[in-house]
């Protein structure tokens, strides 16, 4: 039940001001809200875990001019390496509340849907529960109905397009969900001084299962704004192109440390690859240069939403 269009998802931590300037910004088509009190999941998911008062206001605005945006809750297992999530749908009668309790909030706030954050930062996760996320996004499917959307965020870890059968079942995913985004941030192979890599190079075969315009892929994860301030007080110098086609990415040095990015210019060529897939995803959207301090506002989401009409698509979000 894999739905068309191409995406633009904005995660977003709740911040009235990033809020206020995204009223100045282009419009996501969608707009997921990561409240850490939700992504905890403790024994339940209260009701009233989440406060959204100090951004109503905003959201509204929001919400008004943008009137064909979705607005989704997400929850999940991203802050603390999956161990609550699992602990907490491991049978069926969790997993039933689990999704009761969500939807109790998404009713509450008004939200469109529920995004789901399945991530499996502890390699010994990554074999052991290879049918659960199917299996809470069935109940969760079944508690929300056709009414409310439904997408799951997965991460990618090195040789997923060799293990995605072993770590997903991905029918299930098929039959669930509205679109799928893929943390292709987690396609890392390590970095070293010796041989750096990227932390989400431009360089992957086929892949498994699910029809690429139904996946989306998330970007960027290392804050723009700091990153880009860095480079012009040279607190961190920028490689040389050769050294980036050899890591798949730009990256910079400084006496300590190497950090790789994404700028402007290696957004643009990704966005570019990912034409025939279901969107892009901007992962965290408080990390995009919101205020201008290196050049225009918003450059990453700028280029995201630029020509999205002329876009045509699969299905899998690209999130970097």
């Amino acid at each position: 039940m894999l739905s068309d269009g191409f995406k633009v998802v904005c995660y977003l931590h709740l911040d009235a001001m990033v809020l206020e300037k995204l009223l100045e910004a282009p419009g996501c088509t969608h707009y997921v809200y990561e409240a850490n009190e939700v992504q905890k999941l403790g024994r339940t998911v209260s009701p009233t875990a989440l406060d959204l008062s100090r951004e109503q206001e905003a959201t509204q605005r929001l919400r008004n001019k943008f009137p064909e945006a979705k607005f989704l809750l997400g929850i999940g297992s991203w802050h603390n390496g999956g161990t609550e999530f699992f602990v907490h749908s491991e049978t069926e009668s969790r997993r039933t509340h689990l999704a009761q309790q969500a939807k109790a909030q998404l009713e509450k706030h008004g939200f469109d849907g529920i995004d789901l954050s399945y991530t499996l930062i502890q390699a010994q996760h990554r074999f052991d529960h290879q049918d659960l996320l199917g299996k809470t996004l069935r109940v969760f499917r079944d508690q929300l109905g056709d009414k409310y959307i439904l997408a799951v965020r997965v991460s990618a870890p090195n040789n997923f397009y060799q293990q995605a059968d072993a770590l997903y079942d991905v029918q299930a995913i098929r039959d669930s969900v509205d679109w799928v985004t893929l943390a292709a941030f987690d396609l890392d192979q390590g970095l070293s001084l010796e041989l750096p890599s990227h932390h989400s190079p431009l360089r992957m075969p086929g892949g498994h299962g699910l029809p690429a315009n139904d996946v989306a892929f998330p970007e960027p994860t290392v804050p723009y704004h700091t990153l880009c301030q860095k480079l012009m007080q040279k607190e961190l110098i920028e490689a040389e192109p050769s050294l980036k086609s050899i890591a798949g990415g730009p990256y910079a040095t400084s006496m300590s440390n190497l950090v790789s990015y994404d700028d402007l210019e290696s957004f643009k060529a990704k966005l570019e690859y990912i034409k025939g897939f279901g969107g892009v995803g901007l992962v965290q959207l408080n990390m995009d240069d919101y205020l201008g301090l290196c050049g225009m506002p918003w450059p990453m989401l700028t280029a995201a939403t630029e020509n999205l009409e002329t876009i045509t698509t699969s299905g899998i979000i690209y999130s970097n």
